[in-house]
């Protein structure tokens, strides 16, 4: 049975800590505020960074992501796909989603953002199986071959 992760509580990391002050300090050059988003995989990642008038700052420094990602891992629950840090000079809310499209992605984020499908298979490998969401089914290999007439509905085997 599927918990979903969403709301779960996370360390203050160094690399949380890190990806704050950055984003701290981008907000103060851009406008007063930011929104960083990213997907994220294995060893792929798509960051975006908006400032307050919309505008997608150019940013010489590299942020925390992978490192941060990993930091925040659990071992039940496993790692976070999607991030979004707003930031203004005072403070940085983060979301996070595990195992699904979040509605603060929009379908802008979807041009080159997303997370591959094998890089999604090897995190659900990993997870207890308590915290797999509930369309993990339509990982396994057969489904390519044979795929269901209503994915929203694991077919009977």
């Amino acid at each position: 049975m599927h918990h979903g992760p969403t709301d779960l509580p996370h360390p203050e990391t160094e690399s949380l800590r890190e990806l704050s002050a950055a984003l701290r300090a981008l907000a103060a050059d851009h406008g007063g505020a930011v929104t960083y988003t990213v997907s994220m995989g294995e060893l792929s990642a798509s960051p975006s960074l908006t400032a307050a008038d919309g505008s997608r700052p150019y940013v010489p420094l590299r942020l925390p992501g992978f490192e941060l990602r990993r930091a925040e891992a659990h071992p039940e629950h496993g790692r976070w796909f999607f991030l979004r840090a707003r930031a203004t000079p005072e403070a940085v809310e983060v979301d996070r989603a595990y195992d699904h499209w979040p509605a603060w992605a929009g379908e802008s984020f979807a041009i080159g953002g997303g997370v591959p499908v094998g890089d999604v298979a090897a995190e659900m490998d990993r997870r207890d199986p308590e915290w797999r969401p509930d369309w993990v089914w339509l990982l396994d290999e057969e489904v390519v071959y044979d795929p269901p007439a209503d994915p929203f509905t694991r077919p009977e085997r």
